[in-house]
């Protein structure tokens, strides 16, 4: 199952009511139309101060529930079946230099650092070394397949 992770550049509303920043734009609604915002890309990473609102909430009769919030830039995120992946703050990095560059270095450098793929859409294919590092209980229905090696790209 893949997180669906789609561009949103925000609608005002969390300026205004999560920031408190004055603004002159306004929500309109997508009824009737089969489009669905379900991220949300905080601006200039800025959290809002009640961060909840950035996840889940309410205005002028719109409610609304964000699958994936994205953070400002700073670190690659973790694969969307690890541990430590939180779909309410999702880091990214900047793809600008030095940014860019430092991460591909690291990358190149550290292999295992990579998530990579199988390919297969019902399964989560891992080394052996990483196995307690995944967390399927979010994804029903997905199978953790562990491999011998160290899983390094040839």
């Amino acid at each position: 199952m893949l997180l669906r992770i789609g561009v949103l550049f925000l609608v005002l509303v969390f300026l205004t009511a999560a920031l408190g920043c004055a603004t002159t734009g306004s929500i309109h609604s997508n009824e009737g139309s089969d489009y669905k915002v379900e991220s949300l890309a905080l601006p200039y990473g800025a959290k809002p101060k009640n961060y909840q609102l950035s996840v889940e909430g309410e205005h002028g009769g719109i409610s609304y529930r964000h699958q994936a919030v994205l953070l400002v830039g700073s670190h690659p995120a973790p694969s969307p079946v690890s541990i430590n992946f939180n779909s309410a703050a999702i880091p990214r990095i900047r793809a600008s230099d030095p940014f860019l560059e430092q991460w591909i270095n690291h990358f190149r450098q550290n292999p295992l650092d990579r998530y990579v793929s199988d390919g297969a859409p019902t399964t989560v294919t891992v080394p052996k070394l990483l196995k307690d590092k995944v967390d399927l209980s979010k994804y029903p229905g997905l199978t953790l397949v562990v491999f011998e090696g160290n899983g390094a790209p040839r």
